[in-house]
């Protein structure tokens, strides 16, 4: 099942601020966190939560997802020309537990947690590789689909594919979004096998 925002929040120890009262409050240091959002939509900011180790940098993040176990993957692009792991896992405290994924430097963007059976499994798009791979939540490669061929939108000399995330369907199956591509939507069954494809 996919984490929503609230299971997020809850994870990593982050409350909605409700009331004048507790966004007027500050903390021991006389220091106030910094508010975002609006209404009853507003949140205080941990700029240093998620404490890298020294052999990591972060370089241009975007997905985040939550384990059943609380457990947050961050995936990064990697823009430097040193290959550096794509996911890193924190523990609700922003405490470094591991990180994987140095042969998807250069690209990782979407990333999505799904249990199926007894197991949880990570789906990860890379903009750059133009790939999307499912792993376990230590990154083991399950599978890996570039290019999606099956579809017959990808057939030019240089074809226009960059996935950038995943969406889960309540049947077991999936849809990988074509973003940053040719803008297509392509669904798969729960056995990864191509159904259809809209947009474009």
């Amino acid at each position: 099942m996919k984490s929503t925002r609230r299971q997020f929040l809850r994870a990593t120890g982050t409350a909605a601020l409700a009331g004048p009262a507790i966004l007027n409050a500050q903390d021991k240091t006389d220091t106030k966190l910094a508010i975002v959002g609006k209404g009853n939509f507003r949140y205080a900011c941990f700029h240093d939560w998620g404490q890298l180790p020294a052999k990591l940098k972060w370089q241009t993040t975007h997905g985040v997802a939550v384990d059943e176990a609380g457990l947050v993957y961050i995936t990064h692009r990697g823009d430097s020309q040193e290959p550096s792991d794509t996911v890193v896992v924190f523990d609700a405290q922003g405490k470094y537990v591991r990180s994987f994924g140095k042969n998807q430097h250069g690209g990782g963007h979407g990333i999505d947690i799904r249990k199926e059976g007894d197991s949880e499994f990570i789906y990860l798009s890379n903009t750059r590789k133009q790939t999307v791979i499912k792993s376990t939540l230590k990154g083991d490669v399950v599978w890996s689909k570039t290019l999606l061929k099956e579809t017959g939108k990808y057939d030019g000399d240089k074809p226009k594919y960059s996935p950038t995330n995943v969406n889960f369907m309540p049947d077991g199956g999936f849809v990988i979004g074509d973003g940053y591509g040719s803008h297509y939507l392509h669904r798969y069954d729960k056995d990864a096998k191509w159904m259809n494809s809209w947009g474009g």
